[in-house]
């Protein structure tokens, strides 16, 4: 694949790549705005590293919450050498993956099942890991592999990220990062010239390469555009974001298609497989198939139009065509999509997509969806998914009829939401639960409210919060019945008063001068009042 002015780009990863033939393992970020060529330069270091293994994984906003989905697309390859992981590795990535039952599975463990995967396979030739999009790969999935990036040593392994800029506070922050930034003027000219046919007003293409700053899928596409249009940038003047006219661009070119192929690529656009026969299911169930006897010929136009890949996986050419047709397509449209895919989808081998795209084409409040999801939250909890656990419950809670039951969910997500660090998102769903508590479910949203607090660096407001816990899990015999997390059975009568108190004191001996003495007294008289002799208390997920 030949750059322009990409040798800074070309230098690093070159380097990277000799680095991992010699020995030396390494890891680079590359950052970038949608459409600056962070794709383009991934393939081209695939493309360029004869004898070395590639794996690769892209990330599907429509995945970026089913905790290590990402991860298991990324490790399917080698997969079959699970087998030679120590007991305690196999056993954890087993639970992530669902190939087996066992207790929770403990990231680190999970972190350390895929450096020893990667290394392994390295002993016998080189591996270059590829992950683009990795703002939309789950966040599980993420945390696992910028482990193996903190950790690559004398591997003989590269790890290449490529990311859009803006999306910071992720677990990439402190590895090796690059910037990648426009075209330099002359290369973006003689990009622009490569893009269109015949001679260009040379004010026109000024004003282009100008206001796309270099951006090398934008000259292409909105240049080729304004040309044939003979129009002096139209798109431009509206000063949008990049991103926004790239996809306002695609979502033009797939209006132009046939109105069955549209559908195609909305079902497309909807599930993150890309599996053909999946989709070409869906699009029988909704009678799209415009006469065509299968997916091929149903989706020539598109194909033809450089809008998706051919066959046996398909796929968008960009994500941004995905962005822009899922975007674009209304309500009820996509609500049809989505339920001619949980139509199609095994209920058994795949429950929780299932369970995903019924959700989605739910218009109302239905307790059997809410169920469904519950159970598909209890399924990621047990595979240490918090955050999978959190939008699953979440969802459930906004498809639940009954305010109790509303209530219950979200408390149960806003503790998933803590279990997985995301702070603020916990602190929205106790809000969100707040109007609807009750004199049962009062005293767990206390409890979580200063979990929070103590996340959030406000021990000292956490006491007094988490003694009114205890005092209200005191009142109703200290052992109140609570829908566990996840939404799969009762949790047990563990001692919530306890839990909380130990809380109490973990907020007090964090900010000791903050602390008053009348705190202090009164955690000491709750705790003789609280716990017994024949109880063993239990800290709790703070």
């Amino acid at each position: 694949m030949a750059f322009l002015d990409r040798e800074a780009e070309k230098r690093l990863m070159g380097e990277l790549l000799s680095a991992a033939r010699h020995g030396t393992s390494g890891t680079l970020v590359l950052r970038g705005e949608p459409g600056i060529g962070k794709t383009a330069l991934l393939d081209h270091a695939a493309e360029t590293a004869p004898g070395v293994r590639i794996l690769r994984v892209t990330g599907v906003e429509a995945e970026s919450e089913l905790g290590y989905a990402g991860l298991h697309r990324f490790l399917l390859p080698i997969l079959d050498r699970r087998d030679r992981l120590p007991a305690p590795q196999r056993g954890a990535l087993g639970a992530a993956f669902g190939l087996t039952e066992g207790p929770r599975p403990d990231p680190f463990l999970i972190g350390l099942a895929v450096l020893t995967l990667l290394t392994d396979h390295a002993e016998e030739r080189p591996v270059l890991c590829v992950c683009d999009d990795a703002q939309w790969l789950d966040h599980e999935s993420l945390r696992a592999l910028a482990f193996v990036g903190r950790r690559l040593q004398a591997d003989r392994v590269a790890l290449l990220f490529g990311l859009r800029c803006g999306d910071s506070g992720t677990v990439l922050d402190d590895l090796p990062w690059h910037r990648v930034t426009g075209l330099c003027e002359e290369a973006a000219h003689e990009l622009l010239a490569t893009a269109v046919t015949g001679r260009l007003d040379p004010s026109i293409a000024g004003r282009i390469v100008a206001e796309t700053r270099g951006n090398p899928l934008a000259i292409r596409e909105l240049g080729g555009e304004l040309v044939t249009q003979q129009v002096p940038a139209p798109l431009l003047s509206q000063r949008l974001p990049m991103g926004r006219q790239l996809e306002a661009r695609f979502l033009r070119q797939v209006r132009a298609l046939p109105a069955h192929t549209q559908t195609i690529l909305l079902i497309a656009a909807a599930d993150p497989t890309g599996d053909p026969d999946l989709v070409w299911r869906a699009a029988v169930h909704l009678r799209a198939t415009g006469g065509a006897v299968d997916l091929v010929a149903a989706t020539e136009p598109a194909i033809g139009a450089g809008l998706v890949t051919p066959l046996p996986v398909l796929g968008f050419r960009h994500p941004l065509i995905r962005s822009g047709v899922y975007g674009a397509a209304g309500g009820d449209l996509k609500r049809g999509v989505h339920d001619a895919l949980a139509a199609v989808t095994d209920r058994e081998a795949d429950a929780d997509r299932r369970a995903w795209h019924l959700a989605a084409a739910a218009g109302h409040p239905d307790e059997g969806i809410a169920t469904e999801l519950e159970n598909s939250a209890h399924r990621a909890r047990l595979r240490g998914g918090y955050a999978a656990q959190a939008t699953l419950l979440t969802w459930a809670a906004d498809l639940s009829p009954q305010a109790a039951r509303r209530t219950a969910r979200l408390l149960a997500a806003a503790e998933a939401a803590l279990a997985a660090g995301h702070t603020q998102r916990a602190e929205h769903l106790l809000d969100r639960a707040e109007p609807g508590l009750d004199t049962g479910s009062t005293g767990h949203a206390l409890r979580l409210r200063g979990l929070f607090l103590i996340r959030t660096a406000r021990s000292e407001q956490a006491i007094a919060v988490l003694l009114r816990a205890a005092a209200l899990f005191r009142e109703s015999d200290a052992r109140p019945a609570a829908k566990a997390p996840g939404g799969n059975g009762t949790k047990a009568r563990t001692g919530y008063a306890t839990e909380s108190l130990l809380a109490a004191f973990d907020a007090a001996a964090i900010s000791p001068w903050l602390t008053p003495h009348q705190n202090i007294r009164e955690l000491a008289t709750a705790a003789l009042h609280t716990t017994r002799p024949d109880e063993v208390p239990f800290p709790g997920a703070y």
